[in-house]
């Protein structure tokens, strides 16, 4: 009776199984977000979540604001379908809109495909799930953090200056008086911690993008004229060569597109205490890169001094990250120089290998001249500089 028993209950098992609800990982994951990341215009790296459309223009209406004069106000819109399709529909635009090089009125895109508006802003969509969406804003509050340390320590140095100078100018004031002399060392440590302070707050306000550019056509060639100029009169025990093309016009700010270039040079005579070799080149290059597809005029710095490892390349944009000894600068030059080039639509990279020396290559967009504009950029020389020339459209 017992072995019918257990025989019944197995079949009645069999046939009427309890229901359970299947477990999937996918309930326990959140669903990834699309998304528009801008990398290259404005301010490259910056994520836009698509819901269900999004405007993208110079309009305030804009769900994607872009401030680079080649958008149209209302440019283009992207939105989502029924069916989880994502479509990009060009409004008009004046200069176009492409999706891998190609122009489009209205196309359905892929994770990964790159949207270029004009010849400077180019977005691409992505998935990005809520957990790598927080580690990246986690690891923003901690280069905040860095930051913030590193601007506090600059401006307590400075200030320590300044108070020093204050502090005996009016001790002396109680007893004997102040000399001349005295006065103006004072005066003159309080003056050159101030040109620190204002130095130190532009080039914050660089790495920010926050100095309005005043663009206009720039002759690369004559930048890289007046910097090899002023390079060999310090006298530095440094071989400077320059092998520059005739047309490198890019539209630009030229104070802020020399200061780059000065720092690049700066930083490669401070890899050379001993003497070396500098090489500034400006050269073309017609085909563009990945990143700035289209022709681009290419600025490279290269030394012969100690180099870098592969670590301390990688963090090189880094803000307050040098390689430098303890008191030689802030560890913003780079990134100043990162956050200028980027804001002019252009790329920055860095090659470097220990006792081999280092390259740094700045990628702006060529601008096309009219015959006219042409003619006279090639008259006007590049004043009272010998200047090694290469094949035009050379590397």
């Amino acid at each position: 009776m017992a072995q019918k028993r257990d025989k019944r209950a197995s079949r009645e098992f069999q046939a009427e199984p309890t229901p359970v609800a299947p477990i999937t990982l996918a309930e326990h994951i959140p669903e990834a977000e699309v998304a528009l990341v801008l990398l290259m215009g404005g301010h490259s790296g910056r994520s836009f979540t698509i819901k269900d459309e999004a405007l993208i223009g110079r309009s305030p209406q804009a769900d994607i604001l872009l401030t680079d004069p080649e958008v149209s106000r209302c440019h283009a819109r992207v939105w989502r379908t029924l069916s989880r399709q994502y479509i990009v529909e060009d409004l008009g635009s004046r200069n176009g809109t492409f999706v891998g090089k190609t122009p489009v009125k209205k196309r359905i895109l892929s994770i990964g495909d790159k949207i270029q508006l004009g010849s400077h802003t180019i977005l691409a969509l992505t998935n990005q799930w809520p957990a790598e969406h927080r580690l990246t804003e986690q690891r923003k509050l901690e280069g905040m953090g860095r930051m913030a340390a590193g601007v506090a320590h600059e401006f307590n140095t400075m200030f320590a200056v300044i108070r020093t100078s204050v502090d005996h100018a009016v001790s002396r004031s109680s007893g004997d008086p102040i000399s001349p002399s005295e006065l103006r060392d004072c005066l003159g440590d309080m003056d050159i911690a101030l040109g620190r302070a204002e130095s130190f707050t532009r080039k914050l306000m660089g790495f920010a993008q926050r100095v309005k550019l005043e663009p206009a056509l720039v002759n690369m060639r004559e930048v890289i004229g007046d910097v090899v100029r002023i390079v060999r009169g310090i006298g530095h025990e440094i071989h400077v060569e320059a092998r520059v093309d005739q047309r490198l016009t890019v539209m630009g700010d030229r104070p802020q597109l020399q200061l780059v270039l000065q720092n690049l040079v700066n930083n490669a005579i401070d890899a050379m205490p001993g003497g070396g070799r500098l090489t500034i080149s400006g050269t073309v290059l017609a085909e563009g890169t990945e990143e700035l597809p289209g022709p681009a005029v290419v600025v490279s710095v290269t030394d012969t001094g100690s180099g870098m490892d592969a670590k301390t390349t990688a963090r090189i944009f880094e803000p307050f990250f040098t390689a430098d000894p303890a008191g030689k600068g802030p560890g913003l030059g780079m990134a100043f120089s990162h956050g200028i080039i980027k804001g002019h639509g252009g790329t920055i990279e860095v090659f470097s290998k220990e006792g081999r020396g280092t390259t740094v290559r700045a990628l702006l967009p060529l601008m096309q001249l009219s015959h006219e504009q042409a003619t006279a950029d090639t008259r006007r020389a590049v004043p009272k500089i010998e200047i090694e020339q290469e094949p035009e459209g050379g590397e």
